[in-house]
This record gives C-alpha cells, sequence and structure tokens, in this order.
C-alpha cells in the first residue's frame, strides 16, 4: 500500500522517519521532489501538485497543514502568506483531494504556534527570551490580577521591536484561524482525522485564549485531538494509517515516578498528553501485553536542560527496573524523559542492554519523544518485528549527539567566534561533529554498527544518522 505525506518540513524528524517507518512496516511513502530548505519555504503550487498526482497512486494522505499553507513550520511563524490566502489553500486542496479521490482517508496535523518567535541567530536569542516573558506574565496577570506579572510583562514588551511584536501577533490571529477551518473539515467529513500540536510553551501565554476557542470548536467531535507536541505530527499519523487497528502495550512509570510533571516547553501534566496521544494512536494500555512502554520520568518531578540534579540511586533503580524487563524477553520501549532535548547519559549508561531496547526515544520536547516512540510501537505491531535501525539512529541521535555532542561541537563553534544557529561553513561544523562521534567514550558505542551522521541545515540543532544497512531492518 502507499500513502502519500506531505511533510512538516524537510528535517530529518519529518522526512526520514516517514520513510524509514514506512519501510518497515511493508507501506510505501511518497514524498515531495521539491522541498523546503531551512528558511526557503516550499511553494504552494508544487505541494498542492505533489498531492494531486501521489493521489493517483496512493490509499490514503498524510498532510502537515503549515507545510500546505505556507510552506513549512518556520515559514508558518512570519506573515510571508496572508491569512486570505492560507485559508484559500487549505480549502482548495482538501476539496480537491475529496473531488478526485473520493473515499481515501485525509490526515491532517497542524501546530498551534509556539510562544515566541524562531531563533535563527545566536542575536536572535534576547527577543525570543523576551517573547516568552511577555506572553507569559501577561496571561498570569489576567488569570491571577497579580501586578507583579503585569510589570514583568511590560519589562520584556519593552524589549521586543515593535515590527516583531505587531507581525507575531498576526502570525497567532492567521494560524489561529486556520486551525478552526481544519476543525470544521472534520466536522463536514472532509477530512478524516486533525492533530493538533501545541508547540513549545508553557503553563501560561496567549496559547491558552486559543485553545479555549479551540476547544468549544471540537465539542462533539471524535476526530480531533489537542496535545503537546509538533515534530513527531507527520509519523504518528502516517504510523495510525498503517496499523488502522492500533496495538497494545503496557504502560509503566519507572521508579515509582508518574505523569503529574509538566515538561519543559509544554502546559499541562505529562500523562494528559500519553492519554491523548495514545487515544490518537489506539494504542491501548493493557497489563501483561508483550509491548512495555517504560516511562522514564524526571525522578523528582522537574525536567531541566540537563540530568546534573537527578539522583543517582534512584537513576540506578530505574536502570535495574528497565534491564529485568529486558532480560525476561519483554519488548521493551524505552521513553526518556529524564531531562528536556535529549536522553540522559547518566541513566544509559547504567543500562546493561540498551541495544537490546525494541524501541528508544528521547529528543527534543517530551511529546516529540513520546510521538516518535509511539509511531514506533505501531509500525512494529504492523511488521510483527523490531526496526532496530531506527532504535540506533535513536540512540545516536536523541543520546549521543543531543546530549553529548551538540553542547560540545557548540561550544567550539563559539570559541571560534561562528554562530551555531546560522552556520557559514557547515563542513567545518560536520567535521567537529564527527571526530566527537569517533571519540564518544560511551560503552553502547563500541559495537554500533556502521552509520553516517551529517548535518541537514546550516545550524547545529538537529542531525541526520543513516545506518549504513539502510533503512529499515540492520
Amino acid at each position: 500500500m502507499k500513502i502519500a505525506c506531505l511533510p512538516l518540513d524537510s528535517r530529518p524528524c519529518n522526512l526520514d522517519f516517514l520513510s524509514e517507518l514506512a519501510d518497515h512496516a511493508g507501506y510505501r511513502v511518497l514524498l515531495p521532489d521539491t522541498m523546503d530548505e531551512y528558511t526557503r519555504p516550499s511553494s504552494y503550487a508544487s505541494s498542492h501538485d505533489f498531492l494531486m498526482k501521489a493521489g493517483k497512486k496512493a490509499d490514503g494522505f498524510v498532510i502537515s497543514v503549515d507545510h500546505l499553507c505556507y510552506g513549512s513550520l518556520l515559514a508558518s511563524r512570519n506573515m510571508g502568506v496572508s491569512a486570505q490566502e492560507a485559508l484559500s489553500r487549505l480549502n482548495e486542496t482538501v476539496s480537491a483531494l475529496n473531488s478526485a479521490f473520493p473515499g481515501r482517508p485525509v490526515s491532517l496535523f497542524n501546530t498551534i504556534i509556539r510562544s515566541t518567535i524562531s531563533a535563527l541567530r545566536l542575536t536572535d536569542l534576547p527577543v525570543y527570551r523576551a517573547m516568552t516573558a511577555y506572553a507569559e506574565n501577561l496571561d498570569r496577570w489576567e488569570v491571577t490580577g497579580d501586578e507583579a506579572c503585569h510589570a514583568k510583562a511590560e519589562e520584556a514588551r519593552g524589549q521586543i521591536p515593535e515590527e516583531i511584536l505587531r507581525e507575531y501577533l498576526q502570525v497567532r490571529e492567521r494560524n489561529h484561524a486556520v486551525n478552526r477551518a481544519c476543525i470544521r473539515l472534520c466536522r463536514e467529513g472532509a477530512a478524516a482525522s486533525l492533530l493538533l500540536l501545541m508547540e513549545d510553551a508553557q503553563p501560561y501565554g496567549f496559547h491558552r485564549r486559543e485553545q479555549r476557542i479551540l476547544r468549544r470548536d471540537m465539542e462533539g467531535l471524535r476526530n480531533v485531538w489537542l496535545h503537546n507536541g509538533t515534530d513527531e505530527g507527520g509519523a504518528l499519523c502516517l504510523a495510525r494509517q498503517m496499523c488502522p487497528g492500533g496495538s497494545t502495550a503496557e504502560v509503566r512509570y519507572l521508579g515509582g515516578s508518574n505523569g503529574l510533571f509538566t515538561a519543559r516547553y509544554e502546559d499541562r501534566p505529562f500523562q494528559e498528553n500519553l492519554d491523548s496521544s495514545m487515544d490518537y494512536a489506539q494504542i491501548r494500555d493493557t497489563e501483561g501485553a508483550e509491548k512495555l512502554l517504560l516511562i522514564a520520568a524526571p525522578p523528582d518531578g522537574i525536567q531541566e536542560e540537563t540530568d546534573e540534579h537527578a539522583d543517582a540511586d534512584r537513576l540506578r533503580a530505574m536502570a535495574e527496573e528497565t534491564d529485568r524487563a529486558v532480560e525476561a524477553g519483554r519488548q521493551v520501549y524505552l521513553l526518556d524523559l529524564i531531562r528536556a532535548n535529549g536522553g540522559s547519559r547518566r541513566f544509559m549508561e547504567l543500562l546493561r542492554h540498551p541495544r537490546k531496547l525494541w524501541g528508544y526515544s528521547a529528543w527534543n520536547t517530551a511529546g516529540n519523544s513520546l510521538g516518535t516512540i509511539l509511531a514506533q510501537i505501531l509500525t512494529d505491531t504492523a511488521a510483527a518485528r523490531p526496526c532496530t535501525a531506527f532504535r540506533d539512529e535513536r540512540l545516536l541521535d536523541d543520546l549521543i549527539y543531543e546530549s553529548l555532542i551538540r553542547p560540545e561541537l557548540n561550544r567550539q563553534l563559539m570559541e571560534e567566534g561562528k554562530d551555531p544557529y546560522h552556520l557559514v561553513d557547515r563542513e567545518d561544523a560536520e567535521e567537529k561533529m564527527r571526530r566527537l562521534y569517533s571519540a564518544c567514550p560511551m560503552a553502547l558505542m563500541r559495537d554500533m554498527p556502521g552509520y553516517e551522521a551529517s548535518l541537514p541545515w546550516k545550524r547545529t540543532f538537529e542531525v541526520r544518522i543513516r545506518m549504513r544497512g539502510g533503512h529499515g531492518i540492520v
């Protein structure tokens, strides 16, 4: 079977993951030949034409609305496309697909824009932080009446250039209108399902007002979901189409922890995101199931950018619990949420069998990691075997790159006066990165199969890992 996918953008998590998971499940994913490149968006004409041509072969569609309407995730954060044009693109394409290919499911996913701007250079960081503080404190003030929050909001606003704030608020209004239109398409039956994914956020901010309206729009619908995430959306939507019967898995928090913590860059307790994502994926929490999803939550309930604060005895107990499950022959999937933006080196070094896991995920936000591992569970269910190459890529990326290599690579670049957010010499950065991989001291690297590492965009935020055995099983 074939599924036509319009990815969120050209990063590996939104492009390569789809191909690898589809290959593993015995599907073929149809992807555009022409894509965005960092700050250059895709053209609407090419995206629309791709979907109409691919539809002649496809059994279903997975569509990033951000890509369709604006050209990419980054492009969704500026006013390069008017609200009227964005709505026209959405309605035109979905209508054309329904007319030309009736009965073929159209799965949509889209983001609720993050609480701040994009940081495309180091010099953007002060405004990036100020916008976050402005949105959070303004909402806190409106909810609580705390004048100290109002003062903080005004202080932060004073650090944001007026033209940047004006465009940001216009973008929020436009994107909100598009999200409401997506819900209407689901209510009318033009779209089979919709994932509304809350991009980087905090418990307070502009997004809270929008979510209240969106939830009212969603009332009575069983085909719309709203939770934290973004970059995992395409893989999870694709996996749901490839495994329509869902799956079963026993879900267990390690070390007596629970899902009551609110992860960094998210706006609600993790358990709410888990429940919603599991419901979308149609994965049923079943005690004693062959598949076991182990969740390594922050031992103290606070997720930070590093794992330095985590208690060593708690980490050791969590690792021993994981090893016992692996040694008992369970199909173990490890969701490592001990820290944000990467796996916990301290925890993973305690494991005896990291490469006997069926799946691993720890990258970026908790929602990104969660959706990615649920997609692995679904595709492994469809394939009836683990995708060990995908697991190894996650270890090399989510754990090794994000937790060890990227921080040191950024340090080296900045020491030389270079901007890791905007690389002028990508080849030099890649060479530094490869040297760091070669010198990595972690034991799991000793028997790692051959792989290639590169930087897909002119920044260090993400890496592309390809196992030399190709996609699928090594």
